[in-house]
């Protein structure tokens, strides 16, 4: 029905239009640009240390996770700065720390790469570049 309707096809167009011209923010794009650079070379970093074994995936994003949690062990509770990082997803902004950890453990059950696009962006461009300049 949409499609042999003309005018309707003109107003989405005019709409897809609008997102096509309208430039995204400049800090938006960085960030997309860093999160893209930034996990190719963690990803280059981790396959070269672990001799390029499919689990080095597994091992940055567990870095990522001591990272977020200060480097505790995350079996011995959670730091502020790990529940204040999961609260950048807009889903868990309102969230209580429990419930944090519940969706942390949900992430385990996704494919590496998820887990790491997931982990990954919700650090900040500083933060990554933080994180890749210590040594593994």
């Amino acid at each position: 029905m949409i499609l042999n309707n003309p005018p309707n096809i003109k107003k989405i167009d005019s709409f897809l239009l609008s997102y096509r011209l309208s430039p995204l923010p400049s800090k938006l794009m960085e960030d997309i640009r860093n999160f893209y650079n930034t996990k190719k070379n963690g990803l280059q970093k981790y396959k070269q240390k672990y001799d390029n074994k499919p689990d080095s995936i597994d091992y940055f994003t567990n870095d990522i996770c001591g990272y977020m949690n200060e480097y505790n062990a995350i079996m011995n509770g959670c730091v502020p700065k790990f529940y204040y990082t999961f609260r950048r997803l807009y889903q868990n902004k309102d969230k209580d720390d429990i419930a944090i950890v519940k969706y942390w453990f949900s992430l385990l059950k996704k494919t590496p790469s998820a887990e790491l696009n997931i982990l990954w962006g919700l650090l900040k461009p500083s933060e990554r570049d933080e994180f890749l300049s210590k040594p593994l």
